[in-house]
């Protein structure tokens, strides 16, 4: 069975350019808070004193990919654009980011049509532009799409997206709920949590939402999948259903919602499978952020919890049955590591 890693970024030149010649709240600086490598650009948000992404040479470098996915005994890797996507420099800035950055990721898959595959990059700010993306990248081979938790202030489930997400449903297609910095996140920047707590809030938010007002009703042939092991959701699920607004028990929505195995300890990843069961949970990794060695290090860590059958199910079949990989186009390398 070919291994799946359903969260993983790349980048691209010309959308750097972009973000950086805009005219947005984003821009790039130094960081002489970051103690390694103080020299290097990061990205920045007015108005926040700390850095929150950091675009090293390493993300922008596929045949590098390719290679450390040999190495980790990752077969096809589920390729997406993170944030803060297309939301920055107006309607056309917005729709070419986006456009340069399918492009590449299409690019990719042409060359290596067994190891990669990509989720749509969209201008979401500007819903029919994002329609005309989306269709541009499902003929190109888009198995679903990704959303920020907060498309720059506004929540995805505002009524504005209507017609984005229902395209999505119409098509079936799955949809990677990625955190970006979260209204408010100049408070968590004064202590430097805007990601290791603004990041998680952002998603478990987007998420509570899609669950308390009827989103996942509305539009019942798209799965969500909650990023970094679903922000805070496993562990608050139960609060969320003492306290819930809708009809139906939050926990009900379970197999809706998804969410891949980026948990960041190993207490909290048996949590996450305590309470979502393998079978809704996907091999994430979030290569190529983190150190060396992430997807080696996220592949030990499910092996050494997980029953064979269940680890099969994570690094496999679920990716497989979602995004509806068949197995022979999805490849089964020679250097494969099966059960």
């Amino acid at each position: 069975m070919p291994v799946i890693d359903i969260h993983t970024h790349m980048l691209c030149a010309e959308w750097l350019e972009l973000l950086e010649s805009s005219t947005s709240r984003y821009h790039m600086a130094v960081d002489p808070a970051k103690v390694h490598d103080p020299e290097i650009p990061r990205m920045h948000i007015a108005g926040v004193p700390y850095s929150f992404h950091t675009p090293r040479p390493i993300y922008f470098d596929w045949e590098q990919r390719i290679a450390n996915m040999d190495a980790a005994g990752v077969d096809v890797a589920v390729v997406s654009l993170t944030c803060p996507q297309g939301n920055f420099g107006g309607e056309e800035v917005s729709a070419r980011a986006c456009r340069v950055s399918n492009d590449d990721m299409i690019a990719a898959q042409r060359r290596w049509p067994d190891r990669i595959r990509f989720l749509a990059a969209l201008p979401w700010m500007y819903p029919s532009r994002a329609l005309e993306e989306l269709a541009y990248a499902r003929e190109h081979g888009a198995v679903g799409a990704l959303v920020v938790g907060n498309i720059e202030g506004e929540s995805p489930v505002d009524d504005r997206f209507a017609p984005v997400w229902e395209a999505l449903d119409d098509a079936g297609l799955p949809v990677l709920v990625h955190p970006g910095p979260p209204p408010g996140v100049e408070v968590a920047a004064r202590n430097g949590m805007s990601n290791a707590v603004g990041f998680h809030y952002d998603t478990t938010h987007c998420l509570e939402r899609m669950i308390n007002t009827g989103f996942l009703d509305r539009y019942p042939d798209i799965t969500i999948i909650g990023s970094h092991a679903g922000g805070f959701l496993p562990f608050i699920i139960g609060r969320l259903d003492y306290q819930r607004e809708s009809h139906r028990a939050p926990a009900d929505y379970l197999g809706r919602i998804v969410v891949d195995s980026m948990a960041f300890s190993e207490g909290a990843m048996r949590l996450t499978f305590e309470v979502m069961s393998a079978d809704n949970v996907l091999l994430g990794t979030d290569y190529p952020y983190g150190p060396p060695g992430q997807m080696e290090r996220m592949r030990s860590r499910l092996a050494a919890q997980l029953s064979p059958e269940d680890l099969a199910k994570v690094e496999s079949a679920n990716a497989e049955r979602l995004f509806r990989l068949d197995p022979v186009a999805a490849g089964r390398p020679a250097h494969q590591h099966s059960e």
